[in-house]
């Protein structure tokens, strides 16, 4: 069985910085992705708000991040790790392939995605009309009327995205928006953009998304949906290990270590008010920083 030092799992924004970080050093490590390195960088369609790069595409971000690591000698392997388990005094981590392999650390950089409403019609008309990524799909609605379903800034975020390319976005919010003034703003100054207040209750279509019945009765004719109401946390591996969480996302000290020793987190797994690219490359940095020094603890 092969033995680092470290595992990170997740080679999103996060999971990168440790990456880097722990390169810069002389401890071994794994960094491990299950999908496309740059994690929710590949969807983000515009970013204006890191510090040093602005107005740049997640895209570009995400290839300038896997540079930087290919640069100082680092490399992203590929494969979902299922399961994490304690052993001795570190952790065995097993894969969906039934590889295992063994580490002092696990840094869990692994993020969230977006929960499903479980409403009549969503999993149905799923890929019909009803996606879960503006970047991806928008443009399959180009022209065309379409609905974001969220009150969460990344929802807010993705509807500016949509408005640019739809005929009509109308984003629906079921409470109290937790967006950024600036994006409001922006919202409700497009005249093609109309705000509603409201819960979905079904989708309905023949074949394809046609229209988003509201619980309150009133329906919307839409083309295309985007439910980008809430994240499910990517911790589920970690489970065996009882690590402390709220609704799936990991409680961590100032250090990004989580309540089980040696085990740290970084990036959108973390139970924090804050989900933002730039907290998220500190965290990894963080959390690699503290690893390295424990680990060289217990070394000497």
């Amino acid at each position: 069985m092969e033995r680092y030092d470290v595992v990170i799992v997740g080679a999103g924004i996060a999971g990168i910085s440790a990456g880097i970080y722990l390169k810069r050093s002389s401890l071994s490590f794994l960094l491990i992705e299950r999908n496309a390195p740059g994690g929710k960088l590949n969807v983000i369609h515009r970013i204006d708000n890191y510090p040093g790069a602005p107005s740049i595409s997640g895209i570009e971000l995400s290839l300038s991040l896997q540079k930087q690591l290919q640069e100082l000698g680092g490399s992203i392997s590929y494969g979902n790790v299922v399961e994490a388990k304690k052993d001795g005094e570190g952790f065995v981590l097993r894969f969906d392939s039934g590889k295992e392999v063994g580490c002092r650390a696990i840094i869990a950089a692994s993020g969230s995605s977006e929960k499903k409403l479980g409403v009549p019609g969503e999993k149905e008309l799923f890929g019909r009309g009803i996606s879960y990524c503006a970047t991806c799909d928008g443009a399959f609605f180009r022209n065309k009327p379409v609905l974001v379903y969220g009150y969460k800034d990344f929802a807010a975020e993705d509807a500016l995205y949509l408005a640019s390319l739809c005929s009509k976005v109308y984003f629906l919010y079921p409470q109290e928006i937790e967006a950024t003034e600036a994006h409001l703003n922006q919202l409700r100054s497009l005249s093609n953009v109309e705000m509603l207040e409201g819960r979905i209750d079904r989708f309905e279509g023949e074949g394809h998304l046609e229209r988003v019945v509201l619980s309150d009765g009133r329906d919307i004719g839409v083309d295309g949906a985007f439910p980008l109401f809430e994240q499910q946390s990517g911790s589920a591996f970690l489970a065996p290990l009882g690590v402390e969480a709220n609704n799936g996302f990991l409680k961590t000290d100032a250090d990004m270590q989580t309540s089980v020793p040696n085990v740290y987190a970084a990036g959108d797994i973390v139970d924090k008010r804050l989900r933002q690219l730039v907290n998220a490359a500190s965290e990894g940095a963080m959390a690699a920083v503290a690893a390295i020094a424990n680990i060289r603890k217990k070394k000497v």
